[in-house]
């Protein structure tokens, strides 16, 4: 609760006197500070941390979440489009700049960052959760970017399959087997369990 994150911030006040150029501790204390609604505090620790590291991704999108509860929409974006500059090799940022774009209600967007982290690493489990998180809120944002996805790439096996789980939780029972079964006829991804899947969803 709320008072258990004010005690971890006096902890981490204590910890950032004796060592102000902590990395670590001024992560930390930025992001219990943003918890806790301390804007002004969280915004002056993520720039302190970009004075330490000036490639620091993680001030960077913590820049961009405080932009957002500013009602600054346009520097968010800036931010977070500067995060995944920094290394777009990197999945995980896709990730990041997605919940800036969810916060900010651009679903679509928030999609295609989704689906671009799995594409750019497909073993991230995080991505895949969120998307499903967010068909949850958003079906329609969903399905449409995944649609586009399949669009430019007809040959990746894994969006099919990720639209076609998705769909399944959504009982769309007969676009999910439209997916399932291209990826077979197709050969387009090695999925042990997915004559169960079709099965369930008949």
């Amino acid at each position: 609760g709320q008072g258990n994150l004010n005690e971890a911030l006096n902890d981490l006040n204590s910890a950032y006197n004796l060592d102000p150029s902590s990395y670590i501790v001024l992560y930390q204390k930025a992001n219990i500070e943003y918890q806790l609604e301390k804007y002004t505090e969280a915004k002056a620790d993520y720039l302190r941390m970009q004075r330490i590291n000036n490639r620091s991704q993680e001030a960077l999108i913590g820049l961009a979440r405080i932009a957002v509860k500013e009602n600054n929409y346009g520097l968010a974006n800036e931010y977070s489009d500067q995060a995944v500059d920094i290394d777009p090799s990197q999945a995980d940022i896709y990730v990041r700049r997605a919940s800036v774009k969810s916060m900010m209600g651009n679903y679509n967007g928030a999609v295609d960052d989704l689906i671009l982290a799995i594409s750019t690493d497909n073993n991230n489990t995080k991505a895949l959760q969120e998307l499903v998180a967010l068909s949850n809120t958003n079906y329609p944002a969903v399905a449409s970017g995944l649609s586009n996805a399949i669009r430019q790439a007809p040959k990746v096996g894994m969006f099919y399959y990720i639209r076609a789980v998705i769909a399944e939780s959504h009982h769309k029972y007969l676009a999910a087997i439209s997916d399932y079964k291209k990826i077979i006829y197709e050969n387009l991804y090695n999925y042990s369990g997915i004559y169960n899947s079709i099965a369930k969803c008949y």
